[in-house]
């Protein structure tokens, strides 16, 4: 692990190095390459293409059979739907305004990694319009297959994008979770078989790349995994829903369902990847999944799916070692899932991680406004140039469509014309790959400072800059309630009335049991339980929650209804003084409690040997709270706070007294970002 130390004017010990700052992070990797404006700007791209997960994450299709080449939907006749379409007039109009701007410069293709549809085709109302005699949902899947996807190639073929190249997402399942017994249990494969029936057997897929199977033939995924070059671009998209036993639980969130990639599975993938490696005609490879497998990433809306193992799995081995550092050719790797934009990077490789998918459909709700976006890629043969383009949606309420899962759905009316929020180059043609992003495609390192709140602002209405590589799309921190502003520990800090008052951030990340560093600044008196930092998910299908508290005015990690992982030994913060507050998980995955650190001023405690060795599994389905529950409506915190901060790896005992001692000198200014 490294620290960047530079003199500020400022006194915040975590405050972020700024541009000086990030350039150095990326010198890790290469030396800066020219901006993407100015390469633009000079050279003709020699071919481009557009990706948009989450495009649609809605069953949105004609269901009339009047669209060329889209079957009716059996029930259609009937009458199954009550009058409406599966699409408006009204939404067609906006989606084919926004199709016809992506394909303005002539792209070749179009790629989205997972959730074309929504996909809970097992609901009565969806056998009433797909199964209307023989009420099989087999049959169901497969005849809504033929009109949700043709209808999705259709749309985009209308504008010049007719060759798709997706992956499976969770929707194409059924939808994340799969208990056991649950009907989309027991029929995903029929829908995995409707995918790829529908998306990739109407693809010219050449037999072999450099010898080796375009398909992972003999197992579960020889039709919906595969490798598709395109001029000098091979994309390999990789279906991760391993499915065990359908009465078999193989993982507690996910029921049936293990996000993975492994035997014969990976092992025609890491053989794919030396193939392409040694095929002359193949200059980058872009690897697309559903699921992130590197965080934090920003996310909104969204159950947070991640790849089990993250770093520690054998997908992402694979992909490391062909990466360009170890003299291979894997430069991406597209996600989705999250509906939010995040560029990350590993400290073991140099490919980027890019989720960027946000469904472009009306609001979820009136608190969170819609949006788009897609990525326009330019490839060049030691070149990958990108922009991020959003666009704002709206919905008058007057377009409403048929859909299985709620059958008067509200579709967009309005979207405004794109606009660049993002810019990230990629040059491979030195020994060191160059990388370089801007805008929400800024590199954010996953081991990282993500949220750091410093609480720094005048004003106590906030809202509050997370100076962390998320940054303040969806992370800046909302005052709830009316805390106080008043001098801090280092600056400024907040006072918490222990009623109401509490800070709220963006959807929480790291997960289940990730490594991560929490860290702030406290002052109370009180002796009640309350909490400082907390995240996660009371939900009833799931409680699992990362909450740092105070009980008595000791520290501790309550982690689930009946799960709390105490420190021995530690002593009592609630003297009415500043303490420093730290609680680090220090493996990369599969932590549990006995392996948590706790640091109060920089002197660690760790929980007994008899503590309990349940696994820590945090559910990224709930915000970043400060001084409440993450529930949002308990333990609230009655005292004073100061810089609050998260990072995703477990920071080391002299990096966690690093942070207490430049507090104790402010005047020295120093600037600490672990990088």
């Amino acid at each position: 692990m490294f620290w960047f130390f530079g003199t500020r004017d400022g006194r915040k010990a975590l405050r972020p190095a700024g541009k000086a700052g990030m350039a150095t992070v990326l010198l890790i990797f290469a030396s800066a390459p020219a901006n993407f404006q100015a390469v633009a700007a000079t050279s003709t791209p020699e071919w481009t293409f557009i990706s948009s997960p989450d495009w649609f994450n809605t069953d949105i299709a004609d269901l009339s059979g009047a669209t060329e080449g889209v079957p009716a939907a059996p029930g259609w006749a009937d009458g199954a739907s009550g009058g409406r379409n599966g699409v408006t007039p009204a939404m067609e109009a906006v989606y084919g305004q926004i199709v016809a701007e992506m394909a303005a410069g002539g792209p070749e293709l179009f790629v989205v990694a997972g959730d074309l549809i929504n996909g809970r085709w097992y609901e009565e109302p969806f056998l009433d319009m797909f199964a209307p005699v023989t009420r099989r949902p087999e049959a169901g899947i497969s005849a809504a297959g033929g009109v949700y996807y043709r209808w999705y190639r259709s749309l985009l073929g209308r504008y010049g994008l007719g060759t798709v190249i997706g992956a499976v997402g969770d929707h194409e399942l059924g939808d994340d979770p799969w208990p056991a017994g649950e009907e989309k249990s027991v029929f995903l494969g029929d829908m995995r078989s409707a995918f790829a029936r529908e998306m990739v057997d109407v693809l010219p897929l050449a037999p072999q790349i450099g010898g080796v199977p375009v398909q992972p033939e003999g197992t579960a995924f020889a039709g919906s995994s595969y490798a598709y070059q395109h001029r000098n671009v091979l994309f390999v998209s990789v279906d991760v829903f391993l499915q065990a036993a359908i009465g078999t639980v193989a993982h507690p969130i996910h029921g049936t369902v293990v996000p993975s990639v492994e035997g014969a599975h990976l092992a025609w993938l890491e053989s794919l990847l030396a193939a392409a490696d040694g095929e002359p005609s193949v200059d980058h490879v872009i690897v697309q999944v559903h699921t992130p497998v590197l965080s934090p990433v920003r996310m909104q809306t969204s159950s947070g799916l991640m790849l089990e193992g993250r770093k520690l799995s054998g997908f992402w081995d694979a992909l490391r070692r062909h990466d360009h550092a170890h003299g291979g050719k894997v430069r991406l790797l597209f996600a989705g899932e999250v509906h939010a934009a995040t560029a990350t990077q590993a400290r073991d490789s140099d490919i980027v991680q890019l989720v960027h998918g946000n469904p472009p459909r009306a609001p979820d709700s009136s608190a969170i406004p819609a949006m788009g976006q897609y990525l326009v890629v330019a490839i060049r043969p030691q070149q990958l140039d990108i922009r991020l383009v959003r666009f704002d949606l709206a919905a008058d309420g007057s377009s409403v469509f048929w859909q299985p899962s709620q059958p008067a759905t509200i579709g967009v009316t309005y979207a405004s014309t794109g606009r660049t929020e993002g810019t990230l180059s990629i040059d491979s043609e030195g020994a060191v790959l160059a990388v370089d992003g801007s805008g929400l495609l800024e590199i954010a390192r996953d081991d990282g400072l993500g949220l750091h709140l410093s609480l720094d602002e005048n004003s106590a209405a906030g809202p509050f800059a997370n100076t962390g590589s998320l940054g303040n799309e969806y992370y800046a921190g909302n005052v709830r309630g009316t805390p106080v502003s008043i001098p801090g520990r280092l600056s400024r800090g907040l006072r918490f009335d222990g009623v109401d008052d509490f800070v709220e951030s963006g959807r929480g990340n790291p997960t289940g049991s990730d490594a991560r560093s929490v860290s702030a600044w406290t002052r109370t008196t009180s002796s009640v339980r309350q909490a400082v930092f907390s995240y996660g998910s009371r939900r009833e299908q799931l409680a699992s929650w990362f909450e740092l508290q105070l009980r008595l005015g000791k520290v501790q990690l309550s982690l689930g209804p009946d799960t709390v992982c105490q420190p021995a030994g530690v002593p009592a913060v609630n003297d009415g003084e500043w303490h420093h507050l730290a609680v680090v998980l220090p493996k990369a995955y599969d932590n549990i409690c006995p392996d948590t650190i706790f640091y109060v001023d920089g002197v660690a405690y760790r929980p007994p040997a008899t503590a309990t060795r349940d696994p820590i599994l945090t559910v990224p389905w709930d915000n970043f709270l400060l001084a409440v529950n993450n529930k949002a409506n308990g333990d609230f915190y009655a005292g004073d706070m100061d810089d609050a901060a998260l990072w995703g790896a477990g920071l080391e005992p002299g990096e966690v007294k690093a942070l207490v001692t430049a507090a104790l000198e402010p005047d020295l200014g120093l600037s600490l970002i672990h990088i």
